[in-house]
């Protein structure tokens, strides 16, 4: 999939009091159309799982994006960003699973001086670098209870507190989340709280696995060797057994492993006789010998 550069919320056109000039409508659009054209896909499940996020974006709601490791989940939150009226402002991606219990609040919340003993100078926490735009919470499954009940007060109040602080602040962002777990599992057994799931999935987005989206297997592929070309637009694209080998793979690793199948071979010395999937010379056009 396409991880485009962010696209700014342009300013506003010739409206008035009035509202929106014909002007900000076309701005608009074009903007959800490179939005989704970095949406790299043509299968029906893969449109199935997009096909509202046009209409989700535009809400304030929290969305849950579910789907296995490699499927896309933070391309679909930083789409569903670049779509909403809050696209002018920041993106912050959050990996919960990889910030230990004991930096998670100071991470998200910041602090204010002398709350710790290392705690020199105020910092502002994720929460506040996210400020009028969206917060994403990737693995959010990995949330402590305590960090769960501190989530649950910010999408419930629009509230939170820093450590060491004596008052709250206002919580001005969007919340997406993420998860590869089976979260209804982790409800039934305790580790993850029911009403904080209800909170986070007012919408909520399932990927598919690239096993269910075959017929996507080939632009991704495409997509890729397009984006790590050395010359861009060079119309670089699998051939023979490369294109066979692409079409019948149904191992583990959704869309980056597909990616380093497409792209590894271009690595390999030009007629090597160990290039993976037998991309040697003319099984890649443009090549002197190609077809």
């Amino acid at each position: 999939m396409r991880d485009g550069g962010r696209i700014s919320r342009a300013p506003g056109g010739d409206a008035g009091a009035g509202g929106p000039s014909a002007t900000d409508h076309l701005v608009q659009r074009v903007r959800d159309l490179q939005t989704m054209a970095s949406l790299v896909g043509n299968g029906p499940a893969f449109l199935r799982a997009v096909a509202t996020l046009p209409l989700t974006a535009r809400t304030d709601k929290a969305i849950l994006i579910t789907g296995e490791t490699g499927t896309g989940k933070e391309l679909v939150a930083r789409a569903v960003h670049y779509l909403s009226n809050r696209a002018a402002f920041p993106f912050v991606p959050v990996n919960c699973g990889a910030l230990p219990e004991t930096l998670l609040q100071d991470e998200l919340f910041g602090h204010e001086r002398g709350a710790f003993t290392d705690a020199h100078a105020r910092r502002a926490g994720l929460m506040a670098e996210a400020s009028r735009g969206t917060l994403f919470l990737d693995e959010v499954d990995s949330l402590s209870p305590r960090a769960q009940v501190s989530l649950l007060r910010v999408l419930e109040e629009k509230r939170y507190r820093p450590v060491g602080a004596s008052a709250d602040r206002e919580a001005d962002v969007r919340v997406l989340a993420a998860t590869n777990a089976p979260i209804e599992q982790r409800m039934a057994d305790g580790s993850f709280r029911a009403d904080l799931y209800y909170r986070l999935c007012v919408f909520q987005v399932r990927l598919p696995p690239l096993r269910e989206r075959r017929e996507d297997i080939l632009p991704l592929a495409y997509h890729f060797l397009d984006k790590h070309a050395l010359a861009p637009g060079a119309g670089i694209h699998p051939r023979g057994p490369a294109r066979a080998m692409l079409g019948v793979r149904t191992g583990p690793g959704n869309v980056p492993r597909a990616g380093r199948m497409a792209v590894i071979p271009r690595a390999a010395p030009w007629g090597h006789p160990k290039a993976p999937f037998g991309v040697k010379r003319g099984l890649i056009p443009g090549r002197r010998g190609a077809p």
